[in-house]
This record gives C-alpha cells, sequence and structure tokens, in this order.
C-alpha cells in the first residue's frame, strides 16, 4: 500500500495513504528519500473493540466536541477511540506495546471522518511512540530568537500566548514556534532542542521549525512583574503537569519522567509573576536569551 510521510521533531512516521492527514500536517510531510529511520507506523484495517466504552481507563477532555478515550489492554496493546458527539459515530485505533505499529479503524478513510479524530489519533501516537526517543509533548507557547528559544508553560488562561505575542510585538526577531503542544527532545550531550507541531491550539502555527531551549518560564498573573530562578527539582515539578502523558501505563510514564528529568538539569528555570505588558516580555528576555 502507498505510503506518506510525517516528520515531527526529527521522528519520522510513516502513514498509510488512504488516511487523509489534516491540513495542519502539511508543514511536516516529507518525502520517502528524506526518512532516515521510522519510529512508528500507522496502517488502517478492522479493529476488533471487545469491551464497552465504560470500560475505558482514561478520558481526555481536550474538547466538547468529541469524547477520546484511551485503555491499556491486558496483553499489553493499547486502544483508543473517540466518539463524535453530535452524529454519536465512533472511531477506534490499536497500538501495539510500545507504539511502533497503529492501526485506524476502517470509518477513518470515509469522507465523513473529522479531520478532528485523525488529528488526534496522530497527536497520542507521537506522544508515545517518541517518549521511547527521549521526546516529549508539554502544553506550552513557545518563542525564539535565532536559533535559541524560551517555552512559557502553566495552566490554561495564565497568559502563554499572550506573553508570546508580547515578545513577537517588542523584541527583534522574536517569531514563535508553537503555541499549545511544542515537542521537547533531549540528545545524548545534553543538548534540547524544541521544535514546531502540528498541534498549536487556537493558534494556527505549524511550523516545521527548531531551536535550542535556553529556559523555561512558569508564568503567574500578578500586580507587579518579578522573575524568580527555579532548582532541577522545582522545574521538574512544573513541567511533570505541562506534559501529556497517560498514568495507566507505567512504561511510557517512566519515559517521560527520564525525559523532563533531564530537561530540569539542562535548562534554566524560572517562575514569571507578571502583567500582560511589554516591560515583562523585555524582563524575561534580559534574564535569558538576552542575557546569555
Amino acid at each position: 500500500m502507498d505510503k506518506q510521510f510525517l516528520k515531527i521533531a526529527g521522528h519520522c512516521i510513516e502513514v498509510d495513504r488512504e488516511i487523509v492527514l489534516p491540513y495542519n500536517f502539511k508543514p511536516f510531510m516529507v518525502e520517502k528519500e528524506e526518512v532516515t529511520s521510522v519510529i512508528t507506523t500507522i496502517s488502517i484495517g478492522e479493529i476488533d473493540i471487545t469491551k464497552e466504552v465504560s470500560d475505558w481507563a482514561e478520558r481526555s477532555y481536550l474538547d466538547d466536541s468529541e469524547d477520546f478515550m484511551v485503555r491499556k489492554n491486558f496483553d499489553g496493546s493499547f486502544s483508543a477511540m473517540v466518539k463524535v458527539n453530535s452524529s454519536g459515530d465512533m472511531y477506534f485505533m490499536y497500538s501495539c506495546s510500545n507504539w511502533s505499529l497503529v492501526k485506524l479503524s476502517d470509518n477513518c478513510k470515509s469522507e465523513n471522518c473529522p479531520f478532528s479524530v485523525i488529528n488526534k489519533f496522530i497527536m497520542l501516537t507521537f506522544i508515545y511512540a517518541s517518549s521511547y526517543y527521549n521526546t516529549v509533548l508539554i502544553h506550552a507557547s513557545s518563542v525564539k530568537v535565532g536559533v535559541e528559544a524560551v517555552a512559557f508553560i502553566g495552566h490554561s488562561g495564565v497568559g502563554k500566548s499572550t506573553h508570546s505575542r508580547l515578545w513577537i510585538e517588542h523584541i527583534k526577531n522574536a517569531e514563535l514556534v508553537n503555541d499549545d503542544q511544542p515537542a521537547v527532545r533531549v540528545f545524548g550531550n545534553n543538548t534540547v532542542m524544541i521544535y514546531g507541531t502540528p498541534w498549536s491550539g487556537k493558534t494556527p502555527c505549524y511550523r516545521s521549525v527548531s531551536a535550542s531551549l535556553e529556559s523555561i518560564v512558569c508564568m503567574r498573573q500578578a500586580k507587579d512583574n518579578m522573575i524568580i530562578s527555579l532548582s532541577p527539582l522545582q522545574l521538574l515539578s512544573e513541567l511533570y503537569a505541562s506534559c501529556s502523558m497517560m498514568k495507566s501505563d507505567v512504561q511510557t510514564l517512566k519515559n517521560i519522567i527520564s525525559t523532563i528529568v533531564e530537561i530540569s538539569s539542562s535548562v534554566h528555570g524560572f517562575i514569571l509573576e507578571n502583567r500582560p505588558e511589554a516591560e515583562a516580555a523585555i524582563l524575561v528576555y534580559n534574564h535569558t536569551i538576552g542575557g546569555l
């Protein structure tokens, strides 16, 4: 069967061409000649789902329009389901134990299958397949200046996207890497890189770009602007809360924790108490990229 290839954070994913990829994947599509090694293969076919929906172990609440559920099976494999609430249609995914082989149900190639379903399944696959290669997806907004980047983490609504916009408006050559789910990858020499991904929340920033991750800033709303250094252990705690992971699966949980431990010991960490204004962006710039 004909294949298409994605390259995200330097990792290649092989996808059956029968699966129509949403538009946000276009910047990450590569030719077969550009593929070095494949971390996972996504095919399409029949999937035997034997349990009722009530038996699904973990639920994701990415949006209200679809229910997204995942479980680990008795044999170590994984199953996932997306239920479209407006139609009641259900779409399924199956993965082997290490996420190197993934299958989507036949109806995923139907013209009635929403792009959001394919998007969720590929995102889930990437999170866990890449965890075996020192890579994590974090809930963050990230900007870069030249070859160096900063990531802003914190709960939804704390001002991550606003702070990135302030950098772009007030700091020369600042540009957005990703506004919701950048990938962070650790290499053997303790180099930490951050990458754009196909998942950028409400901001359509689907860029196949990368930069050296120099600092991670935990956002806090406050009346005054103040930046406070974090220890590696404090940064680890903040990162743990910002990573997507399946707590019911011991192996991928270990993979992800191992990676964020390495990130925390290699990258500068800060808390930013701030108002949403230019002075806050300049303060962080001067303590991170601008002060290097």
